[in-house]
């Protein structure tokens, strides 16, 4: 790429590489035209479509040439929503005939080969291939031969396929069970560039036993999505946003899962019947379209005899965009998922976390947020309660600081997409 072709100069290029750690696994510099998008996309979660909105952004924006093909959970409502060419991550269908005979002799493993074969042969097609984003080492709700399969063998592919691969600001940890920690560690270590959006996600890999000495860590790359037009103050009510989350728990199908979903209804229940006692408007959040089931039976386990329901606000978002602006008219957030607690950020608003894992409380303490979190299955009312009185006491202090740090955030997102164009196209 010659100095015309690109708005940065060598010196900018140099110093965003030093900036970031650039690391020397990548080699010699190599100019991807195929570029491959990687995750669980086009599932209705916001903050997974965020971070693929986000780096599809970066690419188009800086090489509207490139061919570009995501690999991804539903790869037709990827394709309606972005016009963006995409397959699934897994084929349809189960296997038949002589294969699934073998199948059932084998333990999968010719299906196995089957999904090996089918990746190689749409890595030899690409470049690079880029995961964007997203929490993709941990297993929440997830088991072995779910994404940690996945990811092990598309990457795997991409390597014997010469394709080059990039975990960009991804989120990683925990991994609880040990068959897909081996996966997804197995994963990591076959990148050519890894960032982490924090450090927590940095030293979980590490611990692992994989060298991220060269890694850097640079936020979620959510942040550098535009903000939408902020309509000015609300009407004056003070506002309290409470992000609602479909959660029953880290294992998928776990014996106690109905009961940790039962306990958090309830508490948040409670919680918005104290916000409309005392004369707060409440606005109601989702972060994933799952999440409207659970938002429903918090509204149904409101006593409407007692309370003015009337207060209550609940509108669809189908984006990080319609949810950053729902947040433009609260005055506090308190939320489970961690795109959530990132929207309510981006939108400098203080934000709890009803946290179900520590990835919530990291982002909260790099922003000065510290202690104003607790575990969503754990969590105490009372305190809950004290947390956002001293949030609304104090929000509009800090919600100047957040706006300082989300800005720096911004900027270091801005340094690795100059360091990647230097290194990749």
């Amino acid at each position: 790429m010659s100095a015309l072709d690109s708005p940065f100069t060598s010196a900018a290029r140099d110093r965003a590489q030093q900036a970031i750690g650039v690391s020397s696994r990548a080699g010699t510099k190599s100019t991807a035209r195929r570029i491959g998008l990687f995750g669980h996309f086009g599932t209705g979660n916001i903050g997974n479509e965020a971070s693929l909105e986000a780096v599809l952004a970066f690419l188009r924006r800086e090489r509207p040439a490139a061919e570009l093909l995501c690999i991804c959970s539903s790869p037709e409502a990827t394709h309606g929503a972005y016009n963006l060419a995409s397959v699934s991550i897994r084929r349809t269908g189960s296997a038949t005939g002589w294969i699934g005979r073998l199948d059932r002799l084998l333990a999968k493993i010719p299906s196995r080969a089957l999904d090996f074969v089918r990746a190689f042969r749409q890595m030899r097609r690409l470049d690079l291939l880029i995961v964007p984003g997203t929490g993709i080492l941990d297993d929440f709700g997830d088991r072995p031969g779910g994404m940690p399969y996945a990811l092990f063998t598309w990457l795997a592919a991409a390597r014997l396929a010469g394709c080059k691969v990039a975990l960009v600001s991804i989120g990683a940890g925990p991994i609880h069970n040990p068959l897909s920690r081996r996966l997804m560690i197995a994963s990591a270590r076959m990148a050519h560039f890894r960032s982490f959006r924090d450090e927590l996600s940095k030293s979980y890999v590490a611990s692992c036993g994989v060298d991220t000495s060269n890694d850097a860590v640079i936020p979620d790359v959510a942040f550098a999505l535009p903000l939408p037009e902020d309509n000015g103050p609300h009407d004056g009510s003070l506002t309290v946003g409470v992000g609602v989350m479909n959660y029953w728990g880290w294992r998928s199908g776990a014996p106690d899962a109905a009961c940790i979903h039962d306990v958090y209804i309830e508490k948040l229940a409670d919680f918005v019947q104290r916000l409309l006692a005392q004369g707060y408007r409440v606005r109601l959040l989702l972060g994933h379209k799952w999440d409207s089931e659970a938002i429903a039976r918090v509204v149904a386990s409101i006593d409407a005899t007692r309370y003015n329901c009337h207060e209550i606000i609940c509108e669809p978002a189908q984006n990080m965009r319609d949810l950053m602006r729902q947040m433009q008219q609260t005055d506090v957030v308190v939320t489970t998922r961690y795109h959530n607690v990132v929207a309510a950020l981006c939108v400098a608003k203080p934000v709890i976390s009803l946290s179900y894992a520590d990835k919530n409380d990291a982002l909260l303490d790099s922003v000065g947020l510290t202690g104003l979190y607790q575990h969503c299955e754990t969590f105490s009312v009372d305190r809950l309660w004290q947390q956002l009185e001293y949030a609304l006491a104090n929000r509009a202090s800090l919600s100047t600081s957040i706006a300082t740090t989300i800005a720096g955030f911004r900027c270091k997102l801005s340094e690795q997409e100059i360091a990647l164009i230097a290194q990749w196209f």
